[in-house]
C-alpha cells in the first residue's frame, strides 16, 4: 500500500472514528459536544475528497511524516472513545479528541498546499 493510500485510509478511519464519538456523545445526552464532532468529521470528509481529487499527483516529499502524524492522532482519538464510553472525563476527553481531530484535519491540509 502506497504512502498516498496510507494516508487516505487513515483520514477514512478518522472520519469513522469521529462519526463514533458523535453517536456515543449523543447516546449519552452530549448534543452540544456530539455536534462539534459531527462539524469536524464533515472538515475531515471535506479533506479526503480534496486528496482524493489529487491522488494521482505528486504530494509533498513529507507525506510520510505527516502520515505517521496523523496515524498517531487517529491512535488517540480511539483511546479518548474508549474513556467517553467509560464515561470518563467525559469532557476532558471529547476535547482531546477534538483537539486531535483537529491535528488530523491541518495534516491533510498540508498535503494540499
Amino acid at each position: 500500500m502506497s504512502i498516498k493510500e496510507k494516508t487516505l485510509a487513515t483520514l477514512n478511519e478518522s472520519s469513522d472514528l469521529a462519526e463514533f464519538l458523535e453517536m456515543t456523545l449523543r447516546f449519552q445526552g452530549k448534543d452540544e459536544e456530539a455536534d462539534k464532532i459531527a462539524g469536524k468529521r464533515e472538515e475531515i470528509l471535506r479533506k479526503t475528497e480534496d486528496l482524493l481529487a489529487l491522488a494521482m499527483s505528486d504530494w509533498l516529499d513529507n507525506a510520510q511524516d505527516i502520515h505517521v502524524a496523523m496515524d498517531e492522532a487517529k491512535k488517540q482519538v480511539q483511546n479518548a472513545i474508549k474513556d467517553i464510553e467509560k464515561d470518563v472525563k467525559v469532557t476532558q476527553r471529547v476535547v482531546k479528541a477534538t483537539e486531535k481531530l483537529d491535528n488530523i484535519i491541518e495534516k491533510a491540509a498540508q498535503l494540499l498546499t
